[in-house]
C-alpha cells in the first residue's frame, strides 16, 4: 500500500513537472541519473527506450526518449485542461475520415491523428484496414492513455501508438506519414500563427503525395450564435485576436475550451498557405446529439511533388 502511494506521488511529479524531468534526464551527475532511473523503472514501472522516428520536447530541449508503461508507448509532454474531461469523453466515429482512403494506398502506410482525443477515429482506420499503423497524438496525457488502452490488441502488436504532444510541434521526423488527420482539433488553436504552424507541421511529417484531412466547426450555425455574439464583444474589447474566437464552457464552467470558428474559404486559404494542394472541400454534418454544434467544414490537401529542374 505504501509503495503504491509513493508510486502515485512520483508519477504525478514526473507527469506534471517537465522542468524537473528534463533536468533529471539531462544532468551529467551519475548519482542523480541513477536516482532518476530508479524512480522511473522501479517506482513507476516505466522503462526508458529509444524509438527511431519519435522525439519529444521537454523544457524546450529535444530529448529522444519514450517512456513505456505496461508495454503502452506514451511520450510524456506536459498536461492541459483536457485531462479533466478525458474520463467521460465519448464521441462517435466521424465517417468523414474515410475520405483519406481516396488519395492514399489502402492497407499500408502510417496515419497520424493530430488531436486524436480518445482515439476513436484513429482506431476506426485500423479496424477498416485503411492503414497498417496509426499514431494517436494529443496534448492531453489522459486522452492518450485512454486511447492506447482502448486500442487493445492494436497497441500490443505495435500498430497503434500514443504520443502526448502539441500538434504545432510534432515529435516526428520529416516525411514519415502517409496521412494526417486533424479532426475537430485545429480549431482549438486560438491564434492564427499556431494554426498555420500546425498545418505546416503536418506538411513536414507527410511523405510526398500524402494527404491531410482537416475538419473544423463551421462558423454559422444556430447553436453557436450566443458564442459568436460574445466573441464579437471580446474582439471589440480587444480581448481576442479575431471576432470568430469563442470560448465554450461545460460542467458549470469548470472546463472551458477555446475555438476559432472557420468559414470554408478561410480554411481552404490556411491549408493552401501551408503548402498543400487542395483536392476536396465541403460540409460535413457529424453524428451526435442535436444539442451540440454538428455542422463542420472539411478540406483534403495533398503534399505536392517538387518539380525538378
Amino acid at each position: 500500500m505504501r509503495l503504491e502511494f509513493i508510486n502515485a506521488i512520483i508519477f504525478s511529479i514526473l507527469k506534471y513537472s517537465n522542468f524537473l524531468l528534463a533536468w533529471l534526464y539531462t544532468t551529467s551527475n551519475p548519482y542523480v541519473q541513477a536516482v532518476y532511473e530508479a524512480l522511473l523503472r522501479k517506482l513507476t514501472e516505466v522503462r526508458i527506450t529509444s524509438y527511431d522516428c519519435l522525439t519529444t520536447f521537454l523544457c524546450l530541449s529535444r530529448i529522444k526518449t519514450i517512456y513505456r508503461k505496461r508495454k503502452r508507448e506514451i511520450v510524456l509532454f506536459g498536461n492541459c485542461g483536457y485531462d479533466l474531461i478525458a474520463r467521460g469523453y465519448r464521441r462517435k466515429v466521424w465517417d468523414v475520415i474515410f475520405i483519406v482512403s481516396r488519395v492514399t494506398p489502402r492497407g499500408k502506410g502510417v496515419v497520424v491523428d493530430a488531436g486524436c482525443g480518445p482515439g476513436h477515429n484513429t482506431l476506426a482506420l485500423l479496424e477498416h484496414g485503411l492503414f497498417y499503423k496509426a499514431l494517436c497524438l494529443d496534448i492531453s496525457f489522459n486522452m492518450v492513455h485512454k486511447a492506447v488502452t482502448c486500442a487493445g490488441d492494436f497497441t500490443g502488436s505495435g500498430r497503434f501508438q500514443g504520443v502526448c504532444s502539441d500538434m504545432s510541434a510534432m515529435p516526428l521526423r520529416d516525411s514519415v506519414a502517409d496521412a494526417v488527420l486533424m479532426v475537430a482539433s485545429l480549431h482549438h488553436l486560438i491564434d492564427h500563427a499556431s494554426r498555420i504552424r500546425a498545418l505546416r507541421e503536418s506538411f513536414r511529417v507527410l511523405k510526398t503525395g500524402g494527404a491531410v484531412l482537416v475538419v473544423v466547426w463551421a462558423r454559422w450555425q444556430a447553436r453557436l450564435l450566443p458564442l459568436l455574439l460574445k466573441g464579437v464583444a471580446r474582439y471589440v474589447l480587444r480581448r481576442s485576436e479575431s471576432p470568430w474566437d469563442v470560448v465554450k464552457c461545460s460542467r458549470g464552467g469548470a472546463v472551458c475550451r477555446e475555438y476559432h470558428l472557420y468559414s470554408l474559404g478561410e480554411l481552404i486559404s490556411d491549408v493552401r498557405g501551408a503548402g498543400f494542394k487542395v483536392v476536396e472541400a465541403g460540409t460535413y454534418v457529424a453524428p451526435g446529439r442535436k444539442s451540440l454544434p454538428r455542422k463542420n467544414y472539411y478540406v483534403v490537401g495533398v503534399k505536392p511533388r517538387v518539380n525538378s529542374k
